[in-house]
Formats: C-alpha cells, sequence, structure tokens
C-alpha cells in the first residue's frame, strides 16, 4: 500500500501516533469507541491503523470486547485504513488519540488536528506546522495545569471516556484470579518481578496477559496461565486487577481501572509512586462513575461539530 494517503473522505480521522507500536491498548479502543460515537452522530469518521496493528489483530480486538452488530462491526472495519509508519495524510481533521507528536517524518494535512493529552508535555510542533490549520488540545483541567498561553492552539477541558454501553457484559464468576497486564509498549515486568508479585499471595491463581507470551512462558504452571492480548470475556477470567508500573511511572487516564470499576472487580497498585492520571480516574470514579461513559451526546462531538466545520466552510 501506498505510503501517501489521501484521507478526505472522511470528515474525521481516528489515529495514534506510530513512533513504536502500541499494540491492543487503551489507545486502540479509544480510536474504536471514538469513531464508533461519531458515526452515531451523523460525522463521517474512519480510523488509520499506522503503528503496526494490523487490520486482523484490531477486528480480533472488536470481537472480544465489543457488542456491536454485525452491522455496526462491517460499518467500522470498511471505514479502518491499515498503513504502518505513512509519509502523507491527506485529510479533513484528525484526531491522534495519544495526543503525540511523534510520528517520525509523517506530513499531516489537516484543517484540524484533534489531540486527546496523554504523557506529551511539549505541543510546539503542531503550533508550529503548517500544514495543519488549527490544533485542539483536549485535556482534563485538573490533571494538567499547564494552559499553553504561549502557543497557537486551542486548549480545551476535556475528560476521555468509555464506550461501555457496547461492550460485552460479563458474567459475574469468582476465580480468585489475579490479573497482570504485561504489554510490551510500556508495561513489560522482569520474570523477577512478575515472581514478587506472586510470592505475595494475593491471589491463589494469576493471569499474565502479554503480546509476547515468550517473555513469561517459563513461568506458566497450573496457577499461572500466560496469555496472547487481546484476550476473549477476558472479565470473566479474574477476580482482581494487580496494577503493575509503568515505565514512565505514569498513565495519564488509565481505562481498564475504570472497566474494572464498572464491572466490580477489585484493584490492587504494586506501584511504589503517585500517578496523578490514576488518581483522578479514581476520583471520577469515586464521584460519579457514569460520567466517564461516552454517550451519544458528549463534548467532543459537539465541539467538533462547531470547530471542524466552521473551519470546513472557511477553507
Amino acid at each position: 500500500m501506498s505510503k501517501i494517503l489521501n484521507l478526505r473522505k472522511y470528515e474525521l480521522i481516528f489515529t495514534t501516533s506510530f513512533f513504536y507500536t502500541h499494540g491492543v491498548s487503551g489507545h486502540l479502543y479509544e480510536m474504536i469507541d471514538y469513531c464508533y460515537i461519531s458515526r452515531l452522530n451523523g460525522i463521517n469518521a474512519g480510523i488509520l491503523l499506522a503503528d503496526g496493528v494490523t487490520k486482523k489483530v484490531f477486528e480480533t480486538a472488536i470481537r472480544n470486547k465489543y457488542n456491536f452488530t454485525q452491522e455496526e462491526l462491517d460499518d467500522i472495519l470498511s471505514n479502518t485504513v491499515e498503513c504502518h509508519k505513512p509519509l502523507i495524510i491527506q485529510a479533513n481533521n484528525v484526531c491522534i488519540v495519544d495526543g503525540s507528536w511523534r510520528i517520525l517524518n509523517c506530513t499531516i494535512y489537516a484543517n484540524n488536528v484533534f489531540l486527546f493529552r496523554c504523557s506529551e508535555d511539549d505541543f510546539t510542533y503542531f503550533a508550529d506546522c503548517k500544514s495543519i490549520k488549527r490544533t485542539h488540545l483536549m485535556q482534563d483541567f485538573k490533571l494538567y495545569p499547564e494552559r499553553f498561553e504561549e502557543l497557537d492552539i486551542e486548549v480545551v477541558d476535556y475528560v476521555k471516556k468509555l464506550l461501555w454501553s457496547k461492550f460485552h457484559n460479563p458474567r459475574p464468576v469468582k476465580t480468585n484470579t489475579g490479573l497482570l497486564y504485561l504489554t510490551t509498549a510500556c508495561r513489560a515486568l522482569t520474570l523477577d518481578g512478575v515472581k514478587n508479585i506472586i510470592n505475595k499471595g494475593l491471589c491463589d491463581k494469576y493471569l499474565i496477559v502479554t503480546n509476547d507470551v515468550s517473555l513469561y512462558s517459563t513461568i506458566a504452571s497450573n496457577t499461572v496461565v500466560v496469555e496472547q492480548a487481546p484476550v476473549k470475556d477476558i472479565f470473566e477470567l479474574f477476580d482482581t486487577y494487580i496494577y503493575t508500573p509503568t515505565d514512565l511511572q505514569k498513565d495519564c487516564s488509565p481505562r481498564f481501572i475504570v472497566e474494572c470499576a464498572v464491572y466490580g472487580k477489585n484493584v490492587v497498585y504494586e506501584i511504589d509512586y503517585v500517578c496523578d492520571g490514576i488518581e483522578r480516574r479514581r476520583e471520577d470514579i469515586a464521584s460519579d462513575l457514569s460520567k466517564l461513559e461516552l454517550v451519544s451526546n458528549d463534548f467532543f462531538v459537539t465541539y467538533f461539530k462547531e470547530h471542524a466545520e466552521s473551519k470546513n466552510n472557511s477553507s
């Protein structure tokens, strides 16, 4: 496939940065969630898989997590483009769900770019980019203190949400199993690190989910199962999610602890640092979990329609 993409048939393209492969991660599900809710609102949205995730893996991830009708599934898949590390992206509007400028030597031509802020704190690339007419940084003001008044970008108060109304609803089970989610993009642990957690006796059994099963296959046993991500019906396979450190010791808006709250799963934090992103998620969960659900009248849809349409009309 050509590395030069003309995606202007879409009003809005959801994608990620592609300096490395995010894989089956929260950012992948963010693209699915927001593409679905956008299309539900009459926005001709699509998804660009640019980080190395294949369409086959993408489809498996959708089928394992969502209860979309066949028509809804076909609609998303037919509007998903796979192109690893494109060189040029021509689009009307782009939403980068990890909010990162790390797109290697790619040039994006767009009227608007919407950034869901995550771990990045430098947005000069977008402010200075001549091929993007306007950048909108969407961030949780309670989490991020910066407003970037010195940059020519719009900074908007927004909290990312989850489309759990379309997730598979797990059966209530009791397994006394602890889940360790150890993908190599940012959550891999050493074997010794995993053994140290298991030796604490938090649970009777353990499920390790990873994109590289070879890393942990040597400790597989009757009480330790190692599975390749994504895993079908994962919320029926554990009772306790054991939250482990990330490489950067930060997690801007962890989705999985929200899902654990939705489905009544326990969370144990095996970290020796304070993460502001986790604390904000826990605060929102305790305050009003329902406000973290992505619904059809979400502010993102309203904001996009107001700003993207006016920009398109003036271009």
